[in-house]
């Protein structure tokens, strides 16, 4: 019985573990509808195994840095569970033509506690003896045996226990070689006093030999205007920055004001 009941604890923590058949970087899969949507496009690898990086814990500046080397996000996974490990991950990458992710695992919790199980149980008694029977002719004996059988159940509290973990990941893939480069931001409140101006817009991150690149514009430059047209949003920088025109930038850079030339073709390629 001991033997039964230690089976049932281990099939009852391993449905714990993997309830949910689906992996939880693919159930809980949010594609990034900006990127998959832009002009400037990706290079997808369906199928192809991705390589794996540990998350620096701050998912802005994960993203930031792998725009800075070429790449753009299509989407992530977030969840909390049982540790899955790269596994899952990998599968949904592969499935939406990832070339590389950027994984994250931190234990949150442990949850314990028990759950009823119950059994089914047999009992088995056994009789035996001599019996004499007594008469007008005398007196007879004999021997006799026999079992009687119970049938019943027994309920054993099963005790599990689960370390759960939070569990992120990001799935990037090569951007195309066109737009100019640069990942822009409104300003934020601090940005605007810092600046001292509403309009403008803050350079997060530049891609290594886009147009934004070569003009030596930086991260952390705050462009004013472009072609005299100031910007503070996407759709104001949307209609300053048409492909194939040159564009004179504005920009504020440590307390002063300079200028900086870049272009793209028609189609919004660079070499």
């Amino acid at each position: 019985m001991n033997g039964l009941i230690a089976r049932i604890a281990i099939a009852v923590t391993a449905v714990f573990m993997l309830s949910g058949c689906a992996s939880g970087y693919s159930q809980y899969y949010e594609p990034n509808n900006a990127m998959l949507g832009s002009p400037i496009g990706v290079d997808l690898s369906p199928g192809a195994t991705p390589t794996v990086i540990a998350s620096s814990g701050d998912a802005k500046i994960d993203t930031l840095s792998l725009y800075s080397q070429g790449l753009g996000l299509l989407g992530s996974s977030s969840f909390n569970g049982a540790n899955e490990g790269a596994a899952g991950a990998i599968g949904q990458a592969k499935k939406i033509g990832a070339t590389h992710i950027v994984m994250s695992a931190q234990y949150a919790r442990t949850v314990s506690g028990a759950i009823p199980m119950t059994v089914p149980t047999t009992t088995t008694s056994y009789t035996s003896g001599t019996a004499t029977a007594y008469g007008a002719g005398g007196y007879a004996s004999g021997n006799y045996s026999g079992t009687t059988t119970t049938y019943g159940s027994q309920t054993t509290m099963v005790p599990y226990s689960v370390d759960r973990y939070d569990q992120s990941a990001g799935y990037f893939a090569p951007l195309k070689r066109r737009g100019y480069g640069m990942m822009q931001m409104p300003l934020a409140e601090d940005q605007v006093r810092l600046i001292g101006s509403n309009k403008g817009m803050f350079i997060a991150a530049v891609r290594r030999g886009s147009p934004a690149f070569l003009a030596d514009i930086l991260p952390g430059d705050f462009i004013l205007s472009i072609n005299g047209q100031p910007v503070y949003d996407e759709e104001t920088f949307a209609a300053a920055t048409a492909w194939g025109r040159p564009l004179i930038l504005q920009l504020w850079r440590n307390g002063a004001t300079l200028e900086k030339k870049m272009a793209v073709a028609a189609d919004g390629s660079w070499q």
